[in-house]
């Protein structure tokens, strides 16, 4: 069924997918992607249930479901978040992949609260303050996000479950950044401080974005969380559930000069929607 043609009332029951790990409980997700799809159905407050998939069985599930592999990697591979949506009598009315489109998806079902404020398109010329602070925020995201790879990147073998490990080790070689196979456990600097110099540099770039932050407007855009909060969030949850220990050192790099750390701030105030679970369900063949 074509998006445009989906309306709330066809909807019995919204299913999340999302990655299996070895974690428990509200730390049982941690992957940047489908993170950002759980804060927009807890933010909005949507009803779901939730279903874990192990790394290797992925693609045979998008292959179950004819989603598209995932054309950002070479080769292109299957991935999550993904969300099934049933009718009534239980059938599978809608299949999605990939966090923009789902949460775009889910925006136009369910429009309060909104939570895309940045105008889409090249031929945006909007020079508003919040149309200002976005666009800063998603050109300062990239380079942050390929900065911090080679920190987060070697923490998550450790967290997923002995056949996903197994696969994410295999497969992400494939990725290695000097092109040498190595297994991602590897890929951090022999000098730590090597790789996490240049990162703390964008940290602090992108905490600029919230100089006016206080307690009661600890988000980019103010006193509302928007789609790209959800994203610097999960970014950021990537971490947390890698490694404390890179998690508070992320953190650290949100203290402004008054003492407050806006990182801090704005990650607690996220917390909610980050931890906020579903019932969870097996998969249905």
């Amino acid at each position: 069924m074509p998006m445009e043609g989906l309306t709330r009332d066809q909807i019995d029951q919204i299913q999340f997918l999302d990655i299996e790990s070895r974690l428990q409980g509200v730390d049982r997700s941690w992957s940047p992607n489908t993170v950002r799809v759980r804060m927009v159905l807890n933010y909005k407050k949507i009803p779901y249930v939730e279903s874990y998939i192990s790394y290797p069985d992925i693609r045979a599930f998008g292959e179950k479901y004819d989603l598209p592999l995932n054309t950002n990697y070479d080769p292109p591979r299957s991935t999550l978040p993904a969300i099934l949506i049933r009718d009534k009598q239980g059938k599978v009315i809608k299949a999605m992949l990939d966090s923009r489109t789902i949460s775009e998806l889910l925006d136009k079902l369910y429009p309060d609260p909104p939570i895309f404020l940045l105008p889409m398109g090249d031929e945006d010329t909007s020079k508003d303050g919040t149309t200002v602070t976005m666009r800063r925020f998603v050109r300062l995201l990239s380079p942050a996000w390929g900065a911090g790879h080679n920190i987060v990147v070697p923490s998550i073998p450790s967290i997923l479950d002995p056949r996903a490990k197994v696969y994410f080790v295999e497969d992400r070689a494939k990725d290695d950044p000097l092109g040498q196979n190595r297994s991602p456990e590897d890929w951090g600097a022999e000098n730590p401080e090597d790789d996490w110099e240049p990162f703390i540099k964008e940290l602090k770039a992108l905490a600029e974005l919230f100089v006016h932050s206080t307690e009661s407007s600890p988000f980019l855009a103010g006193d509302k969380p928007c789609y790209e909060d959800f994203m610097l969030a999960a970014f950021i949850t990537w971490f947390k559930r890698g490694s404390e220990a890179n998690f508070k050192r992320l953190i650290q790099a949100g203290e402004r000069d008054d003492g407050v750390n806006v990182l801090k701030r704005f990650y607690e105030a996220c917390r909610p929607w980050v931890e906020g679970h579903g019932e969870v369900v097996e998969l249905k063949d």
